[in-house]
C-alpha cells in the first residue's frame, strides 16, 4: 500500500497543523488589535469605522471556521470519530484476555487460537 501525502514523501502533517494553528492564533490577535485601534480613532467618520469593524468581524469568523476545520483534521489524524476514538489495541488485548479465560475454564481444543 502506498501512502500519498499532499506535501511530499517525508511530510509530517502534524507539523503543518501546528503551523496552521499558530497562524490562526496570530491572525486572531492581530484582528483583535485592529478592532481596538479602530475604536480608538477619532479622525475617521463613524460609517467608515463601522464598515471596517464589520469587515474585521467577518475575517474573525472566517478564522474561527478555518480553526474548526483544523480541529477536525487533528481528530481525524488521531483516529477520533464523533468525539471519541476506538482503542483497537485495548480491544484486542481484552479479547485475548477473555479467550485465555475461556481456555483455562474449558478443554483448550474447543477454543480457537
Amino acid at each position: 500500500m502506498t501512502l500519498i501525502t499532499p506535501f511530499g514523501q517525508d511530510a509530517d502533517s502534524g507539523k503543518y497543523l501546528e503551523i496552521a494553528e499558530e497562524h490562526f492564533k496570530r491572525t486572531l490577535e492581530e484582528l483583535a488589535q485592529i478592532l481596538v485601534d479602530l475604536r480608538a480613532r477619532e479622525d475617521v467618520d463613524a460609517p467608515s469605522i463601522a464598515k471596517a469593524i464589520a469587515d474585521a468581524r467577518k475575517a474573525t469568523q472566517t478564522v474561527f471556521d478555518e480553526r474548526k476545520k483544523i480541529e477536525q483534521l487533528h481528530k481525524s489524524a488521531s483516529g477520533v470519530v464523533h468525539d471519541f476514538a476506538l482503542d483497537l489495541t485495548g480491544a484486542r488485548d481484552e479479547i485475548g484476555r477473555r479467550l485465555a479465560c475461556l481456555r483455562a475454564a474449558q478443554d483448550p481444543r474447543d477454543v480457537s487460537e
